[in-house]
């Protein structure tokens, strides 16, 4: 059955199930189509939202390589240092718990990619938080009118009668923020050359 554009396939058997989601899970197990949040927000860019296929085995290889067990050893002091922090900021400031935490995932990236951490109110922070909220009600079916009809990024129309671009493609500029990205970069290889990172 297809729903907008959609195809629908209703199991109603165990064995039904078992035969398609668990021999077949290559062709029948891909991520939900969202064209909102996967294609007008993250441009096809983001692993989570992108459907099973060539691309995305070439991202997740890639993701493997990085976050493997034996590599893991590299990121444990950066986990244990922003763990002590975060067991800080509980006690501190428990009203702000939920930026805490997101503190403490962005503070272990940072560290491990730029040699940086992140601090309760850093403006970076600050603006990955108010992205994410802004970002997250797309992952929901349905709340943009494309992922109800897909046909419609399909259409030669102009950009001025479509507003989920104006929505969507003015999130896409707020998260690549490219200014913020680059400042990061500027200490990047001297971190690099002396084996900081």
């Amino acid at each position: 059955m297809t729903i907008g554009g959609t195809p629908w396939l209703f199991l109603n058997s165990r064995r039904a199930v078992t035969a398609l989601l668990d021999q077949k899970a290559a062709i029948y197990s891909s991520r939900q189509k969202l064209p909102m949040a996967s294609e007008v927000i993250s441009g096809n860019k983001r692993l989570l939202l992108m459907p099973y296929g060539p691309e995305w085995r070439k991202q997740r290889k890639a993701m493997h390589k990085i976050l493997n067990n034996t590599k893991s050893n590299v990121f444990q002091p950066f986990q244990d240092l922003e763990s002590r922090a975060l067991l800080y900021h509980y006690m501190d400031k428990p009203d702000r718990w939920w930026e805490a935490n997101a503190r403490f995932a962005n503070s272990i990236v940072m560290s491990v990619t730029y040699g940086k951490r992140s601090g309760l109110g850093d403006p970076d922070l600050a603006n990955l938080l108010n992205n994410a909220d802004r970002f997250i009600p797309y992952l929901m079916p349905g709340q943009a009118l494309v992922d109800i009809f897909p046909g419609l990024l399909k259409l030669p129309i102009p950009s001025s009668w479509q507003p989920w671009r104006w929505w969507g493609d003015a999130l896409h500029r707020s998260t690549k923020r490219p200014e913020s990205v680059c400042g990061q970069h500027s200490g990047l290889e001297q971190l690099v050359h002396c084996g900081i990172i």
